[in-house]
């Protein structure tokens, strides 16, 4: 709220009181029946309409008996009728209704003993008084309790309350949450400073936990990302090579989810042709003239793919206009898939041992390397935490409204929603055998996928008598203020997935106090 409007509410309530004196009105009324009769129960004005009475004198206290009249009040039991005119001798039933009627006329609210299911929303200059005995419509102060025990929070809003305005001898009891994350708060008040709060209790009810995390999709290896075996040594039939023989192996391949592409392995080198031109039989000597040297095989480093990273540690305490906002963790990343192994090296035949070939003229394949495994499948991150929701008896946003010997209690926080390690990566595809073949490079495994990084719990929810935005409340009287317990802290957790270990940072137990600036 701005210096100008909060001056302009401070000048409105002294001018309100200094024409109640001076028309020889008492701080809390006279006992006049005789106002206009636009102003009585049951002429009430079109709704939206201005009122076309004095607005009653603002309240200065409890209410005395002859202020307990139809020209300031309209009137609320829980024996009365919907439909009837809010007089003394015909309550309602609905306070919400009562506020809006004494709106339009510019009166107060009058609530006899009794407990009323309804959350309330008050407005500015009307007063809402309760803890009234209504025996046989003979109403006085001294009665039953009146209690608001609400079906939503906040069981109390109070919003742009500039003008003198107040809620007195009301026990006011929000609902425990139900829905996760959800807080439980008692009154609400933003941008106001002309609410006084007096003898009454205000109770919050216990928050809710916040949703554990999701962990992430757990990615499987396929089959084919394995490498493929050596090609052996082979004459080729009528001196026609096999072009199967000529090509490189080809290397792993791992199409991860159906998205994620891994890098494929390495393909063999092929292995190199060697033509016969002369076979002394039986002499075991072969001459061989070169005809195609062997082809490198595909290098590829068989890295591990890059790790996710983690997760920031959920934020602090947060409130909106509609009430306090769950700190929740935060997602850490996917990994990244993982880098192809290098493939083997092809060979040319070995004339030792190709000395027992036929003694004719012919061409020799040699061995095509194996290739190597293709890289493996990341881990997926899972969802984090979502925060606990809070318990608050008041929460105040830029409103300093004065508490005369209210009692606030707030109840326990909510739990941390919990946090995920996700997916664990797959360990990269094997790379194709060449056992045997001392005499070549051999292929590599594929590298793993990359780490997802953790994604981290939620905050616990704070229990706070009076959380504030802005000033503190004006305390008067014997006020008390008793928080309960915040939610409940959670230890560090750690996993090892595949050598390598990720840890999911503790979250400390929610706020416990009286009073909380933010």
């Amino acid at each position: 709220m701005s210096n100008e409007s909060i001056s302009s509410a401070l000048l409105f309530g002294l001018l309100t009181t200094v024409t109640a004196v001076a028309s020889g009105c008492s701080t809390f009324g006279a006992d006049d029946d005789s106002a206009p009769a636009a102003s009585l129960p049951g002429r009430d004005p079109a709704p939206g309409s201005e009122a076309q009475g004095p607005k009653a004198p603002p309240v200065g206290g409890p209410a005395d008996a002859s202020e307990l009249t139809n020209a300031l009040g309209v009137f609320v039991a829980i024996r009365g009728n919907p439909a009837a005119d809010a007089t003394r001798e015909h309550p309602i039933t609905s306070i919400q209704a009562a506020i809006d009627l004494a709106r339009r006329v510019g009166k107060r609210v009058y609530v006899c003993g009794g407990t009323y299911e309804e959350a309330i929303t008050v407005a500015d200059s009307i007063s809402v008084i309760g803890g009234l005995d209504c025996t046989a419509n003979e109403w006085r102060s001294g009665g039953p309790v009146t209690r608001i025990a609400s079906p939503s929070s906040p069981a109390m809003r109070a919003t742009d309350i500039v003008s003198p305005t107040r809620i007195e001898g009301i026990d006011l009891v929000a609902p425990n949450a139900t829905a996760p994350s959800q807080s439980s708060i008692g009154l609400l008040v933003v941008n106001s400073l002309g609410l006084v709060v007096a003898r009454t209790a205000i109770t919050a009810g216990d928050a809710a936990k916040g949703d554990d995390g999701v962990e992430g999709a757990q990615l499987a290896q396929p089959l084919a990302a394995d490498g493929r075996n050596i090609v052996d040594a082979r004459e080729c039939p009528n001196a026609i090579c096999n072009p199967a023989w000529e090509l490189s192996v080809p290397g792993g391949v791992n199409v991860c989810d159906g998205v994620r592409v891994a890098e494929s392995g390495g393909a063999g080198g092929s292995g190199g042709a060697w033509r016969i031109v002369n076979d002394v039989a039986r002499f075991r000597f072969v001459l061989y003239a070169a005809n195609t040297a062997p082809r490198p095989p595909i290098d590829r480093s068989g890295a591990a793919g890059v790790d996710g990273v983690d997760g920031a540690i959920a934020g602090g305490l947060r409130v909106t206009l509609d009430g306090y906002a769950p700190s929740d963790g935060h997602a850490g990343t996917d990994g990244a898939p993982g880098k192809g192994g290098r493939g083997g090296s092809g060979h040319s035949p070995d004339p030792q041992i190709d000395a027992n070939a036929p003694g004719v003229q012919g061409v020799w394949r040699g061995w095509s390397g194996a290739s190597g495994g293709a890289g493996g499948c990341p881990g997926l991150a899972g969802t984090p935490g979502k925060g606990g929701g809070a318990s608050v008896a008041a929460l105040l946003v830029e409103s300093p409204i004065t508490l005369d010997g209210a009692t606030l209690v707030s109840a326990r926080g909510g739990d941390a929603g919990l946090g995920t390690f996700g997916g664990t990566p797959t360990g990269g595809g094997n790379q194709g055998s060449d056992a045997g073949f001392a005499f070549l490079t051999h292929p590599a495994h594929g590298g793993r996928g990359g780490m997802s990084g953790v994604s981290t719990n939620g905050s616990s929810g704070p229990s706070i008598a009076i959380a504030h935005v802005g000033p503190k409340p004006i305390m008067q009287g014997a006020s008390k203020l008793t928080p309960g317990s915040g939610g409940a802290a959670v230890a560090e957790r750690s996993r090892t997935d595949v050598g390598l270990t990720k840890t999911i940072p503790a979250t400390p137990a929610g706020v416990s106090t009286d009073f909380y600036g933010m």
